[in-house]
């Protein structure tokens, strides 16, 4: 599988990426698929006000699935709170 980005527009962090799968078997190309996929970028503050406006609280930001505060190296955010 392999990805590459198409569009970024950094004023509606928004990004246009296509993706392509093949799938080999005995060196023979069996079946190949490319797909547009368009993604939305939210930073972690504007996450943690939605949350707050959406009535949540308590809210802690972890990275990476780990249970440990979120850093800069975390390549994903999980948002732990209370309704």
């Amino acid at each position: 599988m392999t990805s590459r980005l198409v569009d970024l527009d950094p004023l509606e962090q928004e990004l246009a990426l296509e993706i392509r799968a093949q799938r080999w078997r005995d060196g023979e190309l069996e079946a190949e698929e490319a797909r547009a996929l368009t993604m939305r970028l939210y930073l972690k503050n504007e996450l943690v006000l939605m949350l707050q406006a959406a009535g949540f609280t308590d809210i802690e930001v972890q990275g990476d699935h780990n249970d440990a505060p979120a850093t800069g190296e975390d390549d994903f955010l999980v948002f732990v709170t209370k309704s």
